[in-house]
């Protein structure tokens, strides 16, 4: 190209290249931004067109999850059964009978019916449509067969199942099972008495001569250990908090103890006991600790009655802590089941006049 003098005047073939470079780099800008725009205009689209079909969609499957019929029945059948009152209320005086097959069997629980299939001749079918054939219904409970150390604590005539050569529980588990027939009004009546069929019982395996808390020995309580736990019992069924402050032995005058009130009777008895001992001590001899771990079962009598008089007791089971083991014991802690080593002594006093 030749070089342009000073002075000289542009010439219009250099003004025609400059807007022609120009045009040429607006029509490549907006070339990409026309392809760009296309390309989420596209997504636009998709997602307006399929969002409504998603909604519609999980709207659908709640629909059919909330409304599936088989799922109310699963959920029904988990929680009772038609028949259920009358069953259990078959099992419990068979069992309180003397001449049944388990004597000092107790329902433990109710595991659940099942419905058993009904056939009819041809000729009775439309008894079916009208709802005039009965249902029949198999409820089945586990019933417990169990006992311990028999205390003082326990009333005269209560059947004690025996204990095994160490003094701990010896318990039996079984399946009885009771036909109950239905109408179709809701009615129904058991038919036949119940079955009993044993199921297993402990594996002997896993009684490797542990106790069930870490850092502790199994061994039958001692009396005076026995003497302790069943003045604490007396204590803390009182409804006192100055008899079990007393029973407990806290030096320290501003701390209460809060007793479990209402009760009219109590039974009791010891389930388990262990030599307490820190991780350091485990391997001394187990005689050779002075506390000790005490699993005790109580059978409260709050005064409610059952439709034949007797008194509905309620069941429940504590670790207590038991200090001076070999010389003065007393209880000085106690809490849940499994909970027995990690008591410290006194923790359950209160602050008299705090409120919690």
């Amino acid at each position: 190209m030749a070089r342009k003098r000073r002075g000289q005047a542009a010439s219009p073939w250099d003004a025609d290249a400059q807007v022609s470079r120009e045009r040429d780099f607006v029509t490549d800008r907006e070339a990409r931004l026309d392809r760009r725009a296309r390309k989420w205009r596209w997504v636009i689209i998709a997602c307006l067109v399929l969002m409504p079909v998603c909604v519609v969609g999980s709207l659908s499957v709640l629909q059919r999850v909330d409304t599936d019929p088989n799922a109310d029945a699963v959920s029904f059948a988990q929680m009772s059964a038609p028949g259920r009152d009358v069953a259990q209320r078959a099992v419990d005086v068979w069992l309180a009978d003397v001449s049944n097959p388990i004597p000092g069997g107790v329902v433990a629980s109710w595991d659940g019916a099942r419905k058993l299939d009904v056939y009819v001749p041809r000729s009775e079918e439309a008894k079916l449509e009208k709802g005039e054939v009965q249902d029949r219904w198999v409820h089945d409970f586990t019933v417990r067969r169990d006992g311990g150390q028999a205390q003082s604590g326990a009333q005269s005539g209560d059947s004690v199942v025996p204990v095994g050569t160490d003094g701990q529980v010896v318990g039996e588990l079984y399946r009885v099972s009771q036909l109950v027939k239905c109408s179709g009004a809701g009615g129904c009546v058991t038919v036949g008495m119940p079955s009993v069929v044993p199921l297993p019982g402990q594996d002997a395996s896993v009684s490797d001569g542990l106790a069930s808390w870490p850092w502790s020995k199994n061994t039958q309580a001692p009396a005076p250990v026995v003497d302790a736990v069943g003045a604490w019992v007396d204590a803390f069924t009182s409804g006192d908090p100055t008899k079990l402050r007393v029973q407990v032995a806290d030096p320290d005058s501003s701390h209460e103890f809060v007793p479990l009130s209402g009760v009219v009777a109590v039974q009791w008895q010891i389930v388990e006991s262990a030599y307490r001992f820190g991780a350091d001590g485990f391997d001394q001899a187990p005689d050779s600790s002075d506390e000790m771990i005490v699993r005790v079962r109580l059978s409260v009598d709050r005064g409610v009655r059952d439709e034949h008089g007797d008194p509905v007791l309620a069941p429940m089971d504590m670790d207590v802590l038991v200090v001076g083991a070999k010389s003065a014991p007393r209880v000085v802690a106690w809490g849940g089941v499994g909970t027995g080593y990690e008591l410290k002594a006194f923790e359950n006093a209160t602050v008299k006049g705090r409120v919690h």
